[in-house]
């Protein structure tokens, strides 16, 4: 079993002797490194990292925009030992801050483009440091991720070799990877399945397709460069793959043959519509938080979909699921609790207050989620929304996510938030849906909404907006997509359900 982070780097270097000549990486400009060349690059990135290295290092930011370097980068810091730190080319100044803030006094950053990088330390005395940061075993951490934001403050999750290296192998014996195999890396470096996509590819002779490297990508632009090479594999956000379906360009994209959707719910419309557009891909939905090693389970979708919430399915290997009793929910549903070697050492300021949903159990670490499950028959689980989203409306207990799950059955729906703010008489709800061009018949979203949301559930406002704000990662900004249905909002006015606005 993999337990340090030079097992990772030796596993790479395996690889890069059996095929220094295989391509390893296509870049944005189409330009090619071949794993010869991106071991000896990671040679260079070692000897420097290690000439800059002190006792108390353990870490690795790289801030390099995406490129071969910067996946010399990452190798170089896990032959030393260190874990990596995915930090975004592009970040907003706010977010680098928080992020060097609690990285001070442990840790070297890389910078640069992609044809040259520096190294510097990451200095206390600049940026500040932690009072009390966390703690983990010399080398056994893999990467740390900071959670998107989307709710709060970002909060950094530090995750183990152990468990980072039971997710990759899981994956190859689940959905095998090959030599011939090209990954479409989309996903923002700094969200964590852009970790394994580098890591997967690189451990197993695959080539990672690396798109443009902005504020955020677009994806159409991604999918046809992902058309021109041919690419096998991908991953989006349901939300952005509700985009590229609408796009109609998987239909050209024949060469596809494993889709990943995971980060929101999947909606079972959406997923059908895809695997219709696409019958040769397999598309599967994975669930994991970033506390955990990028996904805890997985379920394969087969055509026809039915209506509603994907199931998120089963659990991954050395994975145990567990619910938690909640009130109000029957005795097939409660909150999802996580158990084994992917869950996270904990977050990097000890001082967080949600550090207390980690904790030690007989089978090892485990994590209180906050979201609710329900557990199907066959075991399958089936996402219900996130615990603090729960509410009363009119004395009706109201699940948000499944107002958003009945405006994504809607065609040209891409995207939906439902949020609760004050009425006259207490809370109320109100909508604002994502739709692109002219494809959305408004008749039929209310018909819908009216069809099968009565009451106090039934939104009281409708928004329609062309684009909703999304995090680094591809998934929608909950925070700032709350502020489009506020009375108050400077970016819209919301109007009663049975009136239309754009």
């Amino acid at each position: 079993m993999t337990q340090h982070a030079e097992e990772l780097y030796e596993r790479f270097r395996a690889v890069a002797a059996a095929a220094p000549d295989r391509p390893a990486v296509i870049g944005a400009d189409g330009e090619r490194t071949t794993y010869g060349e991106l071991a000896a690059l990671a040679d260079t990135a070692a000897r420097a990292l290690s000439a800059r290295t002190s006792g108390t290092d353990t870490v690795v930011a790289v801030e390099v925009e995406r490129s071969p370097r910067h996946l010399a980068a990452m190798l170089a810091g896990w032959r030393l030992g260190l874990a990596y730190v995915p930090v975004r080319h592009h970040e907003t100044p706010a977010r680098r801050r928080h992020v060097l803030r609690q990285l001070g006094g442990r840790a070297l950053l890389v910078s640069g483009d992609a044809r040259t990088a520096r190294i510097s330390r990451v200095d206390p005395r600049t940026h500040g440091e932690l009072s009390d940061p966390l703690r983990w075993p010399t080398g056994q951490a893999a990467y740390l991720v900071f959670t998107s934001g989307s709710t709060g403050t970002p909060k950094g999750t530090v995750l183990s070799v152990a468990g980072f290296a039971n997710r990759v192998d899981w994956s190859q014996r689940a959905y095998p990877l090959t030599g011939d195999d090209v990954l479409l890396q989309h996903t923002a470096v700094s969200f964590d399945f852009a970790v394994w996509e580098t890591t997967a590819a690189l451990l197993h002779g695959a080539t990672l397709l690396l798109t443009e490297d902005g504020p955020y990508a677009d994806p159409e632009e991604a999918v046809q460069a992902a058309v021109r090479h041919r690419a096998t594999v991908a991953h989006f956000a349901p939300s952005v793959l509700s985009l590229v379906e609408m796009s109609g360009l998987l239909t050209d994209w024949t060469s596809l043959r494993l889709l990943y959707s995971g980060g929101e719910q999947l909606q079972g419309a959406v997923a059908d519509r895809v695997l219709r557009q696409a019958p040769h891909t397999r598309l599967v939905n994975q669930y994991g938080p970033a506390e955990t090693c990028v996904d805890s389970t997985h379920h394969p979708c087969t055509a026809p979909v039915a209506e509603g919430p994907v199931p998120i399915g089963q659990a991954i290997d050395r994975t145990r699921l567990s619910l938690l009793p909640v009130d109000g929910l029957g005795s097939d549903s409660g909150e999802l609790v996580i158990c084994g070697p992917g869950v996270a050492f904990g977050y990097l300021d000890s001082g967080e207050p949600a550090g207390d949903r980690f904790g030690y159990g007989r089978h090892g670490r485990t994590f209180r989620t906050g979201d609710l499950v329900r557990r199907l028959p066959g075991g399958d689980l089936v996402f219900l929304g996130r615990r603090d989203d729960q509410l009363k409306v009119g004395g009706v207990r109201v699940e948000l996510g499944e107002i958003e799950a009945v405006a994504a059955t809607v065609p040209g729906v891409s995207a939906a938030i439902a949020c609760a703010v004050d009425g006259p008489g207490g809370p109320v709800i109100d909508l604002v849906v994502e739709s692109h061009g002219d494809t959305l018949d408004l008749r039929e979203l209310r018909a819908a909404l009216a069809e099968r949301l009565m009451g106090p559930v039934a939104p009281r406002r409708l928004r329609v907006v062309p684009s909703l704000p999304r995090t680094p990662g591809g998934k929608v900004d909950r925070s700032q997509a709350l502020g489009l249905a506020r009375p108050d909002s400077e970016n819209t006015t919301p109007v009663p359900v049975n009136e239309e606005t754009r």
